[in-house]
């Protein structure tokens, strides 16, 4: 494969205060052979000037394509901006996050290297409002029963995908309103899939991210839910099947409070967490990793 294409997409709407910083982190970028296509949801908070003002900047004149309209979700936007996507390479960036600035490099080398690969994820450094370092996070290797349980979770902000193989499975379910990333590794799971150490990114934990309010957690867990079921009628249904189907239901609630109580504690998080917990156990009464996690946060049922 020749040097790639690169398509890095952003769905946003009122994206202030943080968007500048993800604006830059795209224009410095060492590898040159991309476009930013942004989709803005008619924002009123200064995010369309700014936008303006990158377009008349040399470093991105030539690669951003802004449209603004309303959409009527996250999902739809994302559908439009994916939509309009040029490149071979497909990636995103949400607008409270940040490229590490040899990004782009990385993925062209990859995919150049091993050009029957669908797709990548790789490392991301957390950051704070002020764009501290929090932790580190290192994914592992894409496991579909891992991913299906919940265990799993390729950080969509780091991945990126060669368009000539995934094809229009890449594009989100718009019944799915927060998870349509989930889906789409399921979507993908029959083909070649990579995880790297390597840091592409830096992902904003702030109080208005999504997985930091607790409360948005019903709905991810229907969603994922959703994409599980559907996965399972495309397959042949046997005693095996329907068993990894009720545990990887029970691991979508066990994700969520894992997620709730260890990664992203907030206000009321005990609460959620048992909730969460007691609807895993109903469905999994046995699950050796609801226990562990009682263990960890010293409870009982």
């Amino acid at each position: 494969m020749s040097e790639p294409y690169i398509s890095i997409f952003m769905t946003v709407k009122n994206g202030m205060p943080f968007l500048p910083y993800a604006l830059e982190s795209v224009a410095v970028q060492s590898y040159r052979d991309f476009e930013l296509v942004v989709q803005d949801g008619a924002s009123t908070d200064g995010t369309l000037e700014l936008f303006q003002r990158y377009a008349d900047d040399a470093r991105l004149k030539h690669q951003l394509r802004l449209v603004s309209e309303q959409d009527e979700s996250l999902a739809e936007a994302k559908m439009r901006a994916m939509r309009r996507c040029r490149g071979a390479i497909i990636g995103s960036i949400d607008s409270d996050n940040m490229l590490e600035p040899d990004c782009l490099a990385a993925i062209a080398q990859f995919f150049q290297k091993n050009p029957s690969y669908a797709a990548i994820y790789g490392a991301q450094h957390m950051i704070d409002e002020s764009n501290n370092v929090l932790s580190d996070f290192t994914p592992g290797p894409f496991i579909l029963i891992d991913h299906l349980e919940c265990s799993l979770v390729p950080p969509f902000g780091s991945s990126y995908f060669q368009r000539s193989l995934v094809g229009d499975r890449i594009l989100p379910a718009l019944d799915l309103l927060y998870c349509a990333d989930f889906e789409l590794w399921l979507n993908i799971s029959d083909l070649p899939i990579q995880s790297t150490s390597m840091y592409l990114a830096r992902t904003r934990i702030s109080k208005s991210s999504i997985t930091c309010r607790p409360q948005t957690y019903e709905r991810s867990c229907l969603d994922k839910i959703t994409a599980i079921r559907r996965f399972f009628e495309r397959n042949p249904k046997s005693r095996i099947m329907d068993e990894l189907r009720v545990r990887s239901e029970a691991g979508v609630y066990l994700w969520a409070a894992e997620s709730i109580k260890f990664h992203f504690p907030s206000e009321n998080s005990d609460l959620y967490f048992l909730h969460y917990l007691k609807k895993a156990v109903e469905i999994l009464p046995d699950s050796k990793r609801a226990w562990q996690l009682m263990q960890r946060a010293g409870i009982n049922l």
